[in-house]
């Protein structure tokens, strides 16, 4: 598999203290999406794996991205 980078515009449509949902594109397909970053203190984040909406968020599958100093 071959890595790629690829950027496009976001919106942000809403955000609260906890977390912030903005929609975008998916990466490949170009479709919108709507991802919800949900902020569970100041160095820790988890998304959806697959976003909201997608099939794959049914499974309740989170990613976690914890940052290091």
């Amino acid at each position: 598999m071959k890595g790629f980078s690829e950027v496009s515009p976001v919106e942000i449509v809403a955000a609260t203290n906890e977390a912030v949902a903005i929609v975008a594109r998916e990466p490949v397909t170009g479709e919108s999406i709507i991802e919800v970053f949900n902020f569970t203190g100041p160095d820790e984040m988890w998304i959806y794996v697959g976003g909201a909406g997608n099939a794959a968020s049914d499974l309740h599958v989170r990613e976690y991205f914890h940052h290091v100093r």
